[in-house]
């Protein structure tokens, strides 16, 4: 019981946080707007619902365990094993499962606290998108719990943009934007990713050096501007 209360105490602080989250994306999703056939504002839209369902579960689980630990009820076999692996520091694969099949932290208390972190992130990129200045802020693609399924959408909606198909597109990427507007059509969405590390080298942009022994393990790189293109004849 005692290792398992810094746990729940964890998620009672933040629990309240993802709920609101959840609360306020009810109200905006419920607006009808000229961008509610955008694929890209809808695979934002799935990984907020998609939070908000990883969080009700979570609520669930943990209201089962303090029944189970500090209360009358008996825990079932599986949630005695769940117990087990959360104080052994272990997040269980019943919770794993649901962050992209397996992909989300080990750890339970980083799980928790990076399930409303990003949940708060994915909000502001809605709110972008419907304001019309995401296009020109920067995402950090890893904020999303599918980051696949977002890229596809935002293949997708170059493609409408386009007025052409999926397997006609070819992806590239830049480090300079002067030159990608230069050589895309203006329709062409383009992509200002945040977020990139390098590991064993170091990267401005233009130039790649190599690592000296005060430089950590990792290197953050410049924006990088990811887009799709006709694919070339």
């Amino acid at each position: 019981k005692k290792r398992m209360t810094p746990l729940l105490q964890v998620w009672k602080n933040i629990a309240s946080k993802v709920t609101s989250s959840s609360s306020s994306h009810v109200v905006s999703s419920s607006k009808t707007t000229s961008d509610d056939n955008n694929p890209v504002l809808n695979a934002i839209t799935l990984e907020i619902e998609k939070a908000a369902s990883m969080a009700n579960f979570l609520h669930k689980m943990f209201a089962e365990i303090e029944t189970g630990l500090f209360g009358n009820n008996t825990a079932s076999a599986s949630l005695m094993n769940d117990i087990k692996e959360l104080i052994a520091g272990i997040v269980p694969w019943s919770w794993n499962k649901r962050w992209n099949h397996g992909q989300g932290p080990n750890n339970p208390k980083v799980f928790l606290e990076e399930l409303v972190l990003r949940t708060q992130y994915l909000k502001n990129y809605e709110q972008q998108i419907r304001a019309q200045t995401f296009w020109t802020s920067p995402m950090i693609i890893g904020h999303c719990f599918f980051p696949i399924a977002f890229l596809n959408a935002f293949k997708q909606f170059t493609a409408h943009k386009l007025n052409t198909t999926m397997d006609d597109l070819q992806f590239e990427c830049a480090w300079d934007k002067s030159t990608v507007i230069q050589s895309v059509d203006k329709c062409v969405p383009i992509l200002n990713v945040s977020g990139l590390y390098l590991q064993g080298a170091l990267f401005d942009g233009i130039n790649l050096t190599s690592v000296s022994a005060k430089d950590g393990a990792l290197s953050k790189v410049p924006v990088c501007y990811i887009y799709y293109r006709r694919q070339t004849k």
